[in-house]
């Protein structure tokens, strides 16, 4: 008895697979365009986030928490801890907390100025500058709880003589002098340690200190580098590394003074 085996691959199977490759390939150098298209749209696109986003640096820190309590007997809360005790555990959150209290970042932000920044057009796009990189200081003359809303002011110099626009007014005036604007009055002084080039313009951008400060703090991260020591580990990320590192600087000293206190 003879057994029928069927071949595995036949003419038919052959030729319609043949065709189903050609019609495959006839589609694909068809859309070659829209494949090529889509490419060069997200080099593009990738290209114009790199040049034009304003990228964030991070800045660390280390802080050494000491605990001046003792326990019984004149026992270190550390040693304690090495026992099984928890005090200085809960020691150290408590100074998390402190660190990531608002009153203190407002303090931070109050010290270095940062709710007053400034602005100047670049080459690629409009940069912020910071201390050294600015010929002046502004500086608002009112309580900080008088600031509600954000404030723009163009500034131009010119061999001293200072104009700042508010809307369509437009006033003169020179360093040291006190101007009256929408928000009070304010004063601008001459920063002589200025090194950078001069523009021909610059935006002087004031905030609410508490606006800037809730900033700052979402930009914090404070936590424990090993539970055996009590070490804080501090990093803060900013547009410009220097200001970062003031700010974490500034915290840690607003941080021993609210001990002190």
């Amino acid at each position: 008895m003879q057994e029928n085996i069927q071949p595995v691959f036949t003419e038919n199977s052959i030729d319609n697979n043949s065709v189903n490759i050609e019609k495959l390939l006839s589609k694909l150098f068809f859309y070659w365009k829209y494949f090529l298209l889509s490419v060069i749209v997200s080099l593009a696109i990738a290209y114009t986030y790199v040049r034009y986003s304003t990228p964030q640096y991070p800045v660390f820190a280390k802080l050494l928490i000491k605990d001046e309590r003792k326990g019984t007997g004149g026992i270190d809360l550390d040693i304690l801890q090495q026992i099984g005790g928890q005090s200085s555990i809960r020691n150290i959150d408590n100074e998390i907390e402190l660190l990531y209290g608002r009153p203190l970042m407002a303090r931070v932000v109050k010290g270095l100025g940062l709710n007053v920044s400034y602005l100047a057009p670049g080459r690629i796009k409009v940069a912020e500058l910071y201390k050294n990189e600015v010929p002046f200081r502004f500086i608002p003359l009112v309580e900080d709880t008088a600031i509600h809303a954000v404030y723009s002011f163009p500034v131009k110099i010119n061999d001293g003589n200072i104009t700042i626009t508010e809307g369509k007014e437009t006033k003169s005036a020179k360093y040291g002098d006190t101007i009256t604007l929408s928000v009070g009055k304010c004063t601008i002084e001459k920063n002589y340690e200025f090194n950078a080039e001069l523009k021909d313009e610059y935006t002087v951008v004031l905030k609410p200190t508490k606006s800037v400060a809730e900033v700052y703090l979402s930009r914090l991260d404070v936590g424990t580098i090993n539970k055996n020591v009590s070490i804080l580990g501090m990093s803060v990320t900013d547009a410009i590394p220097k200001r970062g590192e003031d700010v974490l600087n500034r915290l840690i000293q607003e941080y021993i003074q609210a001990n002190i206190d």
